[in-house]
């Protein structure tokens, strides 16, 4: 791990994103070491999104799409596990693999310009309470 470009920390995001997706092994994981994959990819892709501030959004979807669909698969493998979430990701997931295809130019996988119309199909509107036009939450 001294001199990896983008290491990993954690043994559950070794297995989860190494093992299960990338490798197809199929492990069971438990609930920790998916938390522990979610966690660090999330981390990646706050840095990913940093990195690419001012680009259209199409871009930013693509180029951090390897990212974000490690954490919704995490996300959706915690639901079959039981985990509390009042959101089925698994529609977001599906698009952002949709969007991932993009990014490493698989044959038929679309454009940039899908890209957003994949994303804003499966992205469901603010919780009434917000106010129209308000970009902040009740609670902040």
């Amino acid at each position: 791990m001294l001199f990896a470009n983008e290491p990993y920390f954690s043994a559950g995001t070794l297995f989860h994103v190494v093992g299960n997706i990338q490798q197809k092994w199929a492990l069971p994981l438990g609930v920790p070491p998916l938390f522990q994959s979610m966690n660090e990819n999330y981390g990646d892709f706050k840095k990913e999104i940093h990195h690419l501030q001012g680009k259209p959004f199409s871009t930013v979807a693509v180029k951090s799409s390897k990212y974000a669909f490690r954490v919704l698969d995490a996300a959706v493998a915690l639901k079959a596990q039981g985990v509390a979430d009042p959101h089925d990701p698994t529609a977001l997931r599906t698009a952002m693999a949709k969007v991932l295809d993009v990014r490493q130019g698989k044959k038929d996988a679309g454009t940039k310009r899908d890209v957003i119309v994949w994303l804003v199909e499966v992205a469901s509107p603010p919780p009434a309470s917000w106010s129209r036009g308000s970009t902040r939450s009740p609670s902040s």
